[in-house]
Parts: structure tokens; C-alpha cells; sequence
């Protein structure tokens, strides 16, 4: 069963092998997995929207330990995470046995990264309530963190990042958008004060669980 730890903290960004940081050269490392994934009504269509497609960018995830010295264990992107696959980003070592402080960066990915996703930190396509398709680009930059101290277990210490799409469209109606080609698209050029939104309530979306 899933712990809940912490609703993370949205805050301005400052400034796939998941290795980066100092490591460790020890044998008796402590390891720790990251899953970045998506849940609520919205994606089985119970909610003002159906989400069928939804792509985020992960620049970066910091663990940072408790012993001094600038411990610091990340995961390097960008990354493309499938939200709605439990997409698991493999495992990483840490050279401490304490975190104090875990971050994630989110922003937009390179042009030349992934299709889906460049120039984009989060893509997101389905159908309204009124069988409308929508289709929501943000490049907007994120950064989620929490400062607590948390012992970490000999086994594997498995951490989810999970964001809460009934809040995403919290105030929102995709539906009140105006179309393009049949379509309602929402973005910085089309329907801005929908993009806006839907922007600040992925800020309140974000938990850290630990199974």
C-alpha cells in the first residue's frame, strides 16, 4: 500500500540513464525508484474532460541527503514521461542513508527532443463533455519541492510523484473554448485564459507517495 508523504510545494524554477550527482562508491548502497504518473476522474472520462493523452517533460529529480557535504543524487533529463503509463524511471543509488530535501524540475523540452513534447513541458489531448476533442500545450516551468527528513529502508524505496487531474481542471471547462478546425486548442496563441487556469492548477496537483 502507497504512503502518502507529502502534497509538494509548487515554486519558480530556478535556473535515460538516471545517474547523475555524486553516487556512491560504496557497496551497501541504499537505492531508490522515481514513478511520475497522473490519476483522477478526468481520465476515465469522469470529469469535464476525458484525458487520453498526457505528456510531461521532467528536467530533472534531486535527492538530496541529510549528511552534509552537498549529498545530492539526480535524475538527469529531460525526460518524456508517459503520465498515464506508471511510467517508472528506473533506479538510482544513494550515498546516504537520510533525505532531507527532494525537488523536481519541470520545463520545456528542446526542440530537437521528442516529437511529442518539444518546446513543451506538458501535452495533454481528449474530448470534452460535449465529444469535442482538445488538444492543451504548456511551457510553462515548475518546480515541485519538499524539505523533511525521511529515513530511507534497506529495500528498495519507492517514490511516485503522482498528479491529480480533478484538479487540473478545477474553474475549467474545456468546452468554453473556441475551436480551430474542429478542434479546442489551448495554448499561449489559442484560448490563453483557459492555458492560464489550467497553468496555476497544476501547481496544487502534485503529491510524493512512497510504497
Amino acid at each position: 500500500m502507497s504512503r502518502f508523504l507529502w502534497m509538494l510545494l509548487a515554486l519558480p524554477l530556478v535556473a535515460c540513464d538516471p545517474n547523475g550527482g555524486q553516487g556512491t562508491d560504496s557497496g551497501n548502497a541504499l537505492t531508490a525508484s522515481l514513478t511520475v504518473s497522473a490519476d483522477g476522474a478526468a481520465i476515465g472520462g469522469r470529469d469535464v474532460a476525458n484525458i487520453t493523452t498526457a505528456w510531461m517533460t521532467l528536467e530533472k529529480g534531486e535527492f538530496e541527503g541529510c549528511d552534509g557535504d552537498d549529498e545530492e543524487v539526480d535524475y538527469e533529463g529531460p525526460l518524456a514521461v508517459d503520465l498515464l503509463s506508471d511510467q517508472v524511471l528506473g533506479e538510482i543509488e544513494l550515498s546516504f542513508t537520510t533525505v532531507c530535501e527532494l525537488e523536481f524540475y519541470i520545463s520545456a523540452a528542446p526542440d530537437d527532443f521528442d516529437p511529442v513534447l518539444a518546446g513543451r513541458t506538458l501535452y495533454v489531448e481528449g474530448t470534452t463533455n460535449g465529444g469535442v476533442p482538445f488538444e492543451l500545450s504548456s511551457e510553462r516551468t515548475w518546480e515541485f519541492e519538499v524539505e523533511e527528513e525521511l529515513t530511507l529502508a534497506e529495500a528498495l524505496n519507492r517514490f511516485t510523484l503522482l498528479f491529480d487531474t480533478d484538479l487540473w481542471f478545477r474553474s475549467l471547462d474545456p468546452d468554453d473554448g473556441e475551436l480551430t478546425d474542429g478542434t479546442v486548442v489551448i495554448d499561449e496563441q489559442n484560448n490563453p485564459g483557459l492555458l492560464f487556469v489550467f497553468e496555476d492548477n497544476v501547481e496544487d496537483s502534485a503529491n510524493l507517495f512512497e510504497d
